[in-house]
């Protein structure tokens, strides 16, 4: 979703042949073009983005369209970071608290 995003950031929308998609990509995380297809399915079914395909002059092209949620894609992005952090503060605070209800506990009855 972070290269649809980049693509379409001015108008929401963008034109780019199939070849110069997957070159977005490392070498190394590159997928075929029906796993691509599959994955542009599942965003247009979670209402990101909507991907027309078609052909110019022999060459696969995506025309990809931003959605209400494509445009939020990278504010969701963003929270679903700060709620991690959140909840790794929260998980370290307990386990620390946790800790020292112990002590004290061990102290008092010792």
């Amino acid at each position: 979703m972070d290269a649809i995003y980049s693509l379409c950031k001015g108008d929401g929308k963008s034109l780019i042949s199939a070849a110069d998609f997957a070159r977005l990509f490392p070498q190394k995380d590159r997928l075929s073009e029906a796993a691509i297809e599959k994955i542009l399915e599942d965003l247009k079914e979670d209402d990101y983005a909507e991907t027309l395909f078609s052909h110019r002059k022999g060459e696969k092209m995506y025309l990809f369209t931003l959605r209400a949620r494509g445009f939020c894609f990278p504010r969701e992005k963003e929270n679903k970071k700060r709620d991690r952090a959140l909840l790794v503060f929260k998980s370290v605070a307990s386990a620390i608290l946790a800790f020292l209800v112990g002590f004290i506990l061990r102290r008092i009855f010792n």
